[in-house]
């Protein structure tokens, strides 16, 4: 095959373009020879065989198409030109004379003598020459200038060269860039200049017109040259360059795709369901529309004159999976499996939930069946509850000093909430809703001992508490808060009789106390520490609850009301320094820590008691009126049995 670049026989390319210029005046059987020697030399010259076969018909015509198509795969045979005029050269006549007739005939005779091939070759020799003269008198013409026949977007540029060729191109390259496509896609549309899409530069298409008949192989420049001199040949118009054709498609499908919505509902901050409409989708056609594309841009006439255009690009249109129509019969479904919230508890904590953020509303169901539970929605909101509620196990700390613990931590028991097994339960109660709370699995964890766990102090083993908001003042309230924290973090060891006097020791400015009042002689009289009572009866409280010795205990000799707002009479223990005392005995296993807590806003006071735990009962009976008193009765009971019991009686002098 040739191919470009190809190094054919020079003098079989004299003979083919000699041949050429034969056909254009119409010398067929000159224009054979000439082709046929040419192909005889160079059997690879598919131009040379395309026009050879033009020349004959039948079974050769049908040779000279398989010779051509071996080197021009797709050859066919061109069509004979209309023979040009060409003006025969001017002879002068010559003279008739019985001399010259004379010697004719021996020259004739001799001439009759000579080879027919001799004289063939003589003439075709002849003719060849006058040829390439003729050829190279063309290619220096136009060594510079476009060939004859050239013609770009309906001008001719025959014979210019590149730059005047540019000169005339550059009004009609205008106004074609200044052309507008209006381009339709769905409901959108843009128009934009041809400008826009390709370079209408009229240096382009004059180099490329210079070019016809100078690029490519030999046969493929012979093939051009003699297109234009027998019919004008056309620069072939701007190609859409691929990069500008992607860049407007994704432009196009930037503005039209837009992708289906299904309806859906939607849960209103009022707590109401509503349906948020379903859209229409679409997307652009691409391929199809890249077909249309090209194919509008190759029917252009550019020789035509310059116009506008217009193009509808096809668009595909997306169905939702889900429509309005779809969700209505369900809306009052979901109203009703959403109506209460979702109640969820542990032993120490509970939690209320809207439900619908819980439930998979998005995935289909049938009306009348439940809606589906939303388990990474479940997870995720347990996470969080889990987050805020579970906790590491900690052992106790302690910080001594003598018999007090200025700092101290009870052990703390870690606990988790089992989420996965909490999913479960939350999935079946929004499928089938109840209005009962849901107790969610914890799994805890014990911590190891700590510095508590050593002298025996564990759990909580009684509380007292006592409220002083019916009789309080800045002095009292600051009496009553002072006292307590005589008390706070006090170590009693097991055995040891707690005396509430020795505890305090001495009551003064210098510790805090202010000037109050307290019951003397039967009077009211001013006292530093007046008040302090209300925490000698909170203590009381304490002890009598956790069933501890009570050793001594005083009553009151008034009834006074404040005492009373929280407890029965008799449960007050009034205390004087160097005279009533409160004490009391550990009768536990191990030590004891005292915690109080005053607080002022709320005028009440709380003593706790941490130790070891004896698994006991404690149980008031009373007030009863005995011998003219009140008489208080404590019951302690183990494993349902009474294993002590101890009574309190109060005279009141009124």
């Amino acid at each position: 095959m040739s191919v470009a670049g190809a190094t054919h026989h020079p003098q079989a390319i004299a003979y083919a373009k000699a041949g050429l210029m034969a056909i254009l005046e119409g010398r067929y059987q000159r224009s054979r020879a000439f082709l046929e020697r040419a192909v005889a030399l160079d059997p690879m010259l598919g131009e040379a065989w395309r026009w050879l076969g033009a020349l004959h018909d039948g079974s050769k015509r049908a040779i000279c198409l398989q010779w051509a198509q071996r080197s021009i795969p797709h050859a066919t045979i061109p069509p004979l030109p209309q023979p040009r005029e060409v003006s025969p050269p001017a002879i002068p006549a010559a003279q008739s004379t019985p001399a010259a007739h004379a010697e004719a005939e021996p020259a004739g005779a001799a001439t009759s003598l000579r080879s027919p091939w001799r004289t063939w070759t003589m003439a075709t020799t002849t003719l060849v020459l006058a040829s390439l003269v003729a050829l190279g008198g063309f290619e220096l013409a136009y060594a510079d200038r476009i060939y004859p026949g050239v013609q770009a977007f309906g001008v001719s540029l025959s014979g210019m060269a590149a730059s005047e060729a540019q000169g005339v191109l550059a009004p009609r390259l205008t106004a074609w860039a200044a052309q507008s496509l209006n381009i339709q896609a769905g409901d959108q549309q843009w128009t934009l200049p041809l400008g826009r899409l390709v370079n209408f530069d009229p240096q382009h298409v004059a180099t490329s017109a210079y070019q016809v008949g100078r690029s490519g192989s030999w046969s493929s420049r012979l093939h051009a040259q003699g297109h234009a001199l027998l019919r004008d040949l056309p620069v072939p118009g701007l190609a859409l360059p691929e990069a500008t054709l992607t860049q407007l498609l994704d432009a196009v499908a930037e503005q039209v795709d837009r992708p289906a919505q299904s309806a859906i509902l939607h849960h209103g901050d009022d707590g109401a369901w509503l349906i948020i409409d379903d859209q229409v989708g679409q997307v652009l056609d691409r391929a199809a529309a890249r077909q249309a594309i090209v194919d509008y841009w190759s029917s252009i006439d550019w020789a035509g004159q310059p116009h506008a255009g217009s193009l509808r690009l096809p668009v595909q249109t997306l169905a939702p999976a889900q429509t309005s129509a779809d969700l209505q019969p369900k809306l009052p479904q979901i109203q009703a499996q959403t109506a209460a919230p979702l109640l969820l508890k542990t032993a120490d904590q509970e939690w209320a939930l809207e439900r619908a953020p819980l439930l998979n509303v998005t995935q289909p169901w049938r009306p009348g069946q439940p809606i589906a539970a939303d388990r990474t929605a479940i997870r995720a909101q347990l996470s969080e509850l889990a987050a805020a509620y579970d906790r590491q196990p900690q052992p106790s700390m302690l910080v001594r000093e003598g018999n007090f613990a200025r700092e101290w931590r009870l052990p703390q028991t870690g606990r988790a909430l089992d989420v996965d097994a909490a999913a479960d339960l939350v999935v079946a109660e929004l499928e089938h809703p109840s209005d009962q709370p849901l107790t969610l699995p914890v799994v805890t964890t014990q911590p190891p001992p700590g510095d508590l766990e050593q002298l025996g102090i564990i759990a909580q083993i009684g509380q007292g508490k006592s409220q002083f908001a019916s009789y309080s003042s800045p002095n009292r309230d600051a009496n009553v808060q002072v006292g307590g924290s005589e008390f706070d973090g006090l170590l009693i060891a097991p055995g040891e009789v707690l005396s509430f006097d020795a505890t305090v020791g001495e009551i003064s400015a210098a510790k805090g106390y202010a000037l109050g009042e307290m019951i003397a002689g039967g009077v009211v009289v001013p006292s530093f520490g007046g008040g302090i009572c209300q925490v000698s009866t909170t203590l009381f409280r304490a002890a009598f609850w956790s069933g501890l010795d009570v050793v001594e205990r005083h009553f009151h000799s008034w009834r006074l009301a404040w005492y009373e707002v929280d407890a029965p009479p008799g449960m007050d223990a009034t205390i004087a320094l160097g005279g009533p005392d409160l004490k009391l005995r550990n009768n536990t296993a191990g030590y004891i820590l005292i915690d109080v807590d005053t607080d002022l806003s709320a005028k009440t006071q709380t003593f706790t008691l941490y130790g070891t735990p004896r698994d006991i009962e404690v149980r008031m009976l009373g007030p009863d009126w005995a011998g003219g008193g009140i008489v208080i009765t404590r019951q302690i009971f183990q494993d349902q049995n009474l294993i002590q019991e101890d009574h309190w009686a109060s005279y009141y002098t009124q």
